[in-house]
């Protein structure tokens, strides 16, 4: 009898022996908390020359010359020459637009956020909306939040072409 109840049991198929990993709690993306320093990685603003006719100041032979690092993804040797262009020439908007980005790609965030501001004060058109955008990404990246919510709502009030990438943006931090 014993023999017979040994045998039955190892007849029967055994169960298989995979190993499960506990199930972690499912998480829904709806709830989760945003990743800002995903959502504060920034692109450089892109640069395209201006031919220019006729003789340049030394600002903006300077500028000129910093771009050339600039367009290179060389932020940090475009610094100095930009800083020294928007010095001599502190109501030209490139200048400062340029330079806080250059401050913002290397991880300088106090200075970008400082010329990215003064680039909005000089309200030229072309500047402001962008100016706002690295801005409000400059905040993130410092974790503040709600001043980039303000920037980014601003942009959307703008209708400019930033506004999708602005309401996109608010969407993921109201998450």
């Amino acid at each position: 009898m014993w023999w017979y109840a040994g045998r039955r049991e190892s007849s029967k198929p055994q169960p298989s022996t995979i190993k499960v990993a506990p199930n972690p709690t499912p998480t829904n993306p709806s709830t989760q908390a945003p990743n800002l320093e995903e959502l504060a990685k920034v692109e450089a603003p892109p640069y395209a020359p201006i031919v220019v006719r006729g003789t340049e100041d030394a600002a903006h032979d300077k500028f000129r010359h910093a771009m050339q690092f600039y367009s290179k993804g060389d932020y940090a040797r475009a610094i100095p020459e930009l800083r020294a262009a928007a010095k001599a020439s502190p109501d030209v908007p490139s200048f400062a637009f340029y330079l806080g980005a250059s401050y913002l790609r290397t991880g300088q965030v106090d200075p970008a956020i400082q010329f990215f501001r003064k680039t909005i004060v000089l309200a030229v058109p072309a500047y402001s909306e962008p100016s706002r955008f690295y801005l409000a990404e400059a905040y993130l990246q410092k974790k503040d939040v709600s001043a980039a919510e303000e920037q980014l709502r601003i942009i959307v009030q703008m209708h400019g072409s930033k506004a999708a990438e602005a309401q996109a943006l608010l969407d993921q931090l109201g998450k």
